[in-house]
């Protein structure tokens, strides 16, 4: 556990004041652009600057790729059978999931190979991706609504997908794409 004190001063300026065990240190992470060390009693600082520079440039590994790609689809097809059922909340939130989990890291990567400087978590997006195609995964409180940005969802993450594949030389498993994609079709109009 991190020993953290959130401060919001006057002026509106948030700072997280933590206390982080140098094991932290041993992985890369990609959580802060800015920092300030106040105190580094056995001079580890240097490590934090190094996790956070590796994150912005290292490339993305076939295993990972394929992984993003399984797990999509197979979320997906929770996606398609929870809309039949109606559950607009419980889909949404599957959806954050998917965007976050899936999408969000082929745009950072799609990102990274035309050069651009990324942010955390999708933060400052607009600065490095073009956004506009993603309003329309967004949906509204309507089935039709959340079935429209599934298919706008799917429609984006094979362009990213099919840019970082031709990219980087990866296959991806066009068929199985193709089966999950008429499975989802089947369930919506079944």
């Amino acid at each position: 556990m991190i020993n953290t004190q959130l401060v919001i001063f006057g002026n509106g300026v948030k700072v997280d004041f933590s206390f982080w065990p140098v094991s932290l240190l041993e992985k890369a992470f990609p959580y802060y652009e800015k920092l300030e060390i106040l105190l580094d009693k056995d001079s580890q600082a240097g490590q934090i600057k190094q996790c956070i520079s590796e994150k912005n440039g290292a490339r993305m590994e076939k295993a990972e790729f394929d992984r993003i790609i399984n797990e999509f689809w197979f979320e997906l097809h929770y996606v398609a059978k929870f809309l039949k059922r109606g559950e607009i909340w419980f889909v949404q939130g599957i959806q954050a999931g998917i965007r976050e989990n899936y999408l969000l890291p082929l745009l950072e990567e799609s990102a990274r190979l035309k050069g651009q400087k990324l942010s955390f978590s999708g933060r400052k997006i607009e600065n490095w991706t073009d956004t506009t195609r993603l309003a329309a995964i967004f949906a509204d409180y309507s089935l039709a609504s959340n079935w429209q940005a599934m298919w706008e969802e799917i429609a984006l993450f094979e362009e990213i997908s099919n840019f970082i594949a031709l990219q980087y030389h990866f296959a991806l498993p066009q068929v199985k794409i193709e089966r999950m994609k008429n499975l989802l079709r089947g369930i919506q109009e079944g």
